[in-house]
């Protein structure tokens, strides 16, 4: 039987699930950029983001994402994700549904743009094939680990 993905607007219930499993190599990406949890990556996120959406699978939550206001007055928007362990295992049908969203997150913003640890490969490779520039690396954050800024200009 084919699996049904869906991307939902974000609520509690799929924050709870989330939470209950939040995929390591984003919590080692909060760690080491913030120094704070998923609990409070997340709850930020969603609270400055004036869209948020979870990408389930039959149900399940792969992931929640959107895009947080970087600069209003230049037009800039921050795009962000977290995942659960099984975003992996459902990562191909996932990211061609994701590709979908990318104009309506342009629609909003002039330019996006962030930050991904160096250590988050499959994050870097998903952000290439999305069609994001991914920088050289450079220290950043609380733990002056490599990390690589991402970005994307609306044409």
């Amino acid at each position: 039987m084919a699996v049904r993905y869906e991307i939902v607007p974000v609520a509690a219930n799929h924050i709870d699930e989330l939470l209950a499993d939040p995929r390591p190599a984003d919590v080692a990406e909060f760690l080491a950029a913030s120094g704070e949890g998923p609990d409070v990556v997340l709850a930020r996120a969603v609270a400055i983001s004036p869209e948020c959406w979870a990408g389930l699978a039959d149900g399940q939550v792969l992931a929640i994402f959107g895009v947080a206001p970087a600069s209003m007055l230049s037009g800039r928007g921050a795009p962000w994700l977290v995942g659960t362990p099984i975003l992996d295992r459902y990562a191909r049908g996932f990211i061609r549904l994701n590709r979908e969203f990318l104009p309506r997150m342009l629609a909003g913003y002039s330019h996006l743009e962030n930050w991904v640890d160096a250590r988050n490969t499959k994050a870097i490779n998903w952000l290439r094939w999305l069609g994001f520039t991914v920088h050289d690396p450079v220290p950043f954050g609380v733990a002056g680990l490599p990390f690589h800024r991402f970005d994307m200009q609306r044409e």
